[in-house]
């Protein structure tokens, strides 16, 4: 219950008329943002690729187009406190954001626009289908992923975003040189990590991100005050 009042309590100040407009795509511009998409596969009817984002009407398309500074990606920003703080030491990288949760990508759009910040889009979409269809090929320099479900029962790791595929589509969307940069506070998880990353020769590791205090993401402050550890990792793409 306390969850539900507080969505409804960030979508209500999302569509505050005191704050400036919105800096969301709406999912309704593109039939790929749909979160409900991965249903068709259930299904049994996987009409994706029919909606590719091609059409002029995109407003994803249209962002890429239109947009000159580098362009950066963070899946599943949470509360968004690393975007926001990210975006506001970086005003010469534009941001895009991609989280499933409406209220997180109200909250967050009502902390951006609080903040004025105008180089950052959000998108409330499934992350896989927006990075398999919606974005273009070399069209980031780095992508962030920072602490994803880490689904710990060993039946559940199939579920994990963190796959081959995963790193097959960052690699098609990063410029050459652009960086991935992942951390888990998961053991096993970043295990998994590495053997994937292991045989990749289209990737190197490099040092990992260094972030500013006020990047620290909402899970990070939460373990820091356990003194529980976590783990940050980067590949460069070759």
């Amino acid at each position: 219950m306390a969850r539900d009042r507080n969505a409804a309590r960030f979508l209500k100040a999302q569509k505050n008329p005191a704050l400036p407009p919105t800096l969301q795509i709406d999912n309704k511009s593109c039939l790929i943002l749909n979160p409900d998409i991965e249903m068709l596969k259930t299904l049994g009817r996987d009409e994706a690729p029919m909606l590719q984002c091609h059409g002029e009407g995109c407003e994803i398309l249209r962002l890429f187009k239109s947009c000159r500074k580098p362009l950066e990606m963070e899946i599943g920003f949470g509360m968004g406190r690393f975007l926001t703080a990210r975006a506001k030491n970086n005003p010469q990288t534009h941001f895009l954001g991609i989280e499933l949760e409406q209220a997180r990508v109200a909250r967050t759009d009502v902390a951006l626009r609080n903040s004025n910040l105008d180089n950052v889009t959000l998108v409330r979409a499934q992350a896989n289908s927006m990075l398999r269809f919606c974005i273009p090929d070399s069209s980031l320099n780095a992508v962030y992923l920072f602490f994803p479900d880490p689904w710990p029962k060993p039946r559940h790791h199939k579920n994990r975003i963190f796959q081959p595929l995963f790193i097959d589509m960052i690699h098609r969307i990063l410029v050459p040189n652009g960086v991935l940069h992942v951390a888990t506070d998961d053991d096993s998880y970043c295990a998994q990590m590495r053997e994937v990353m292991e045989n990749e020769t289209r990737f190197v590791e490099v040092e990992p991100l260094t972030r500013a205090d006020d990047e620290l993401t909402d899970f990070e402050l939460k373990f820091a005050a356990k003194k529980k550890a976590t783990h940050a990792l980067s590949w460069k793409k070759l």
